[in-house]
């Protein structure tokens, strides 16, 4: 096993994948020198990259795989980067020059691009997680699922137009739609290109991937930036209950001087509306909004950084960072690799802080 915290000289393989079997079937010549693999929760289809290669690129249906040979001093680690689907956007020929662009999609693209044909339903009872990986065993992707004990209770269509609960379009939709109900996070992909399907849990419940701590072992980049969003609070919350019968609008106002973002402390309204179907008084609508008042009062940490390849960390892993006083638990929220010397990944670490009141 090979010690990450040591130096090591970075060189990269492309591998052809056979989409039908999944193996290796031969490495791919004439790649250059740079490149970039990108992998960000907040994008459905999660990863892509970028590289340059000479001669052009043709492999017929087949996959990429992108990996990292790490050589520590004669001892070679091989590490996979990223499984994707490959295109070539453009390519540049001349009399001295053959050389093509290579846009790379991770394996979610293909579940985005695709869709039911007829109505697709699912009747009450049925096991989400089980139904959203069979649709993309179905459209020939590897999947690791936790297990699940929800079970939908009404039954589900999908293949319509957006239906009023907002499901149908592509089938990568309606995955991340059933693994949403279930309470699970959104469909990433491994770098081997497996689907993997994980019970959701807050940062604070997730196992410590990495602990960075300046120092002279640190395996990060002497800077970094430090972000606070504090856009999602608001100084006024509505709780809104309708009925047939009656709607009674509970409000709650932070106007306290003293608040960071109250009313007094910006001089106006950020307004927040919750809704529900419920018959309740009016006092009980009013401490609904002061509770959720209370509640969604935090402020978005954001802290950048770039580091050495670590094949331990991934994006929403949980990470500790300790820097010129910066520190806590964060969890990976993006992750950009450069194809480069020590495979320096430039990483959005991510949590939300209380607004102090």
């Amino acid at each position: 096993m090979a010690d990450w915290l040591a130096e090591f000289d970075a060189s990269y393989r492309f591998m052809r994948v056979d989409r039908a079997t999944g193996a290796e079937v031969s490495e791919l010549e004439g790649f250059e020198g740079g490149g970039s693999i990108s992998r960000n929760l907040d994008t459905d289809v999660y990863e892509s990259a970028s590289a340059t290669c000479e001669g052009g690129l043709d492999v017929g249906a087949d996959l990429v795989r992108v990996y990292l040979d790490a050589d520590f001093g004669g001892e070679v680690e091989r590490v996979a980067l990223g499984t994707f689907v490959p295109s070539v956007p453009k390519r540049d020929v001349s009399s001295e020059v053959d050389r093509a662009s290579v846009s790379m999609q991770g394996r979610l693209s293909e579940l985005a691009e695709d869709a039911f044909d007829a109505p697709f339903s699912l009747p009450a009872g049925s096991d989400p997680v089980a139904e959203a990986a069979a649709i993309c065993r179905a459209c020939g992707l590897a999947v690791s699922a936790d297990a699940s004990a929800y079970r939908l209770s009404t039954a589900w269509t999908f293949g319509l137009s957006e239906t009023s609960d907002g499901e149908g379009g592509s089938k990568l939709r309606a995955v991340n739609a059933l693994l949403g109900i279930a309470g699970f996070a959104s469909a990433v992909t491994d770098p081997m290109g497996t689907v993997l399907m994980r019970r959701y849990a807050e940062p604070e419940a997730r196992p410590l991937a990495a602990e960075w701590r300046e120092g002279a072992d640190a395996r990060f980049l002497d800077e970094c930036v430090d972000e606070r969003d504090a856009s999602g609070v608001a100084n006024v919350v509505r709780a809104v209950y309708e009925t047939p019968e009656a709607t009674v609008i509970g409000v709650a106002v932070d106007d306290d001087p003293g608040s960071p973002y109250s009313t007094a402390a910006i001089g106006r309204r950020r307004v927040k509306e919750y809704r529900y179907s419920d018959e309740v008084a009016q006092d009980e609508a009013d401490a609904e909004a002061a509770r959720l008042l209370a509640e969604q009062a935090s402020v978005t940490r954001r802290v950048t950084v770039s580091h050495v390849y670590a094949p331990h960390v991934a994006c929403y892993d949980a990470v500790t960072f300790a820097y010129r006083g910066i520190g806590g638990r964060f969890a990976v929220r993006t992750q950009e690799l450069s194809l480069g010397a020590g495979c320096m990944v430039r990483a959005e670490l991510r949590r939300f802080e209380r607004a102090a009141r």
